[in-house]
């Protein structure tokens, strides 16, 4: 297990070694707000939410190299976006082979995580569902579906791992053309359809009921090391099975 720590700042440490993070700043999510008037009177220089990408220990690295993945790591601050709870960006995963695209997982840290997945059609959502996670949760997003994060709390970091394919890019445009998700959650608890979709209701659901692997309490980061193979679903996920 990596020795990681981090602080309320978003800084990121690793063996008492502070990482060197991209920065996710107002000024990049003004195409996917529900209501951007509040930014006439902020800081749009503000940080967000902070991604440390590519992280390895140093023996460990080769590893990653081989089996061609990435441990990513991402601290999203306790803030607002106005009427809307701190989100990231979201993106689509571009085709891996056939029809599939790249399937991705993630692990919550520390504090809770709402992931909204949506598969979407021509603008027409297929499905869209709000998945609700917590601390040693871990979420598959499965091929075809585009995703967003949300951290839910006003007072806690979200922290989370994610493992995902080396040659993997994120698809923004599509997100960002529709100005956002289907859906906007508010700190109201609220959930807002976007009208930019064609819509036919959300789904929720606890972590533990859907999207999920199951692990028995072991870290993400633990079980590729000891286990790599399982994880090759990352690079073909035409070999996905529900629990590794």
């Amino acid at each position: 297990m990596l020795n990681l720590e981090f602080s309320s700042d978003g800084s990121l440490y690793i063996n008492g070694v502070k990482q060197e993070p991209s920065v996710r700043r107002l000024s990049d999510m003004l195409e996917v707000l529900y209501d951007a008037s509040f930014v006439q009177k902020a800081d749009l220089n503000q940080p967000l939410y902070f991604m440390y990408r590519d992280i390895a220990r140093p023996e460990d690295r080769q590893l990653f190299i081989e089996i061609q993945l990435r441990y990513d790591v991402t601290i999203m601050l306790p803030t607002t976006l106005g009427l809307e709870y701190n989100k990231t960006l979201g993106h689509y995963h571009p085709k891996a082979s056939g029809n599939l695209t790249y399937m991705e997982v993630y692990e919550v840290l520390h504090g809770k995580a709402h992931y909204l997945l949506q598969k979407v059609s021509n603008n027409e959502v297929l499905d869209v569902v709000l998945v609700e996670a917590s601390e040693g949760d871990k979420i598959v997003i499965p091929s075809g579906y585009g995703h967003i994060t949300i951290n839910p709390s006003t007072n806690d970091c979200l922290v989370m791992s994610n493992l995902v394919c080396r040659s993997f890019k994120s698809i923004y445009g599509p997100i960002k053309k529709l100005r956002g998700g289907a859906y906007y959650e508010l700190t109201t608890g609220e959930l807002i359809p976007n009208n930019n979709y064609v819509v036919r209701g959300i789904k929720r659901c606890k972590a533990e009921n859907s999207f999920t692997l199951k692990f028995n309490g072991r870290d993400l980061y633990s079980l590729f090391i000891e286990r790599p193979d399982s994880f090759l679903f990352l690079k073909d996920p035409s070999r996905y099975q529900q629990t590794p």
